[in-house]
């Protein structure tokens, strides 16, 4: 009976459980769990940058482990570059 009323309440609180944790994990990572920007976890990538792979259709890790060197220059490269120079490439 005891072990019975003992799994009755980890199952009330494991909604604030697993809220506790993912908040844990985001302050450690110093972004939100479910955020595209995943690359700022990276020493030396930034705000900006980290837009620019978003919106380049890189948003995880392993995605841009997958990504070829010459398309993620280029993503950095479209930074430096007025937008009109930009839209001609």
């Amino acid at each position: 009976m005891a072990r019975f009323s003992l799994l009755q309440i980890e199952r009330r609180y494991f909604g604030s459980l697993r809220s506790a944790v993912l908040l844990s994990q985001s302050m450690n990572q110093r972004m939100w769990f479910d955020s595209p920007f995943v690359c700022r976890q990276i020493e030396g990538i930034g705000q900006v940058f980290s837009q620019s792979l978003v919106q380049a259709g890189i948003t995880s890790l392993e995605r841009l482990e997958q990504t070829d060197a010459r398309m993620i220059e280029s993503v950095r490269h479209t930074l430096f570059l007025p937008a009109q120079l930009a839209a001609r490439i």
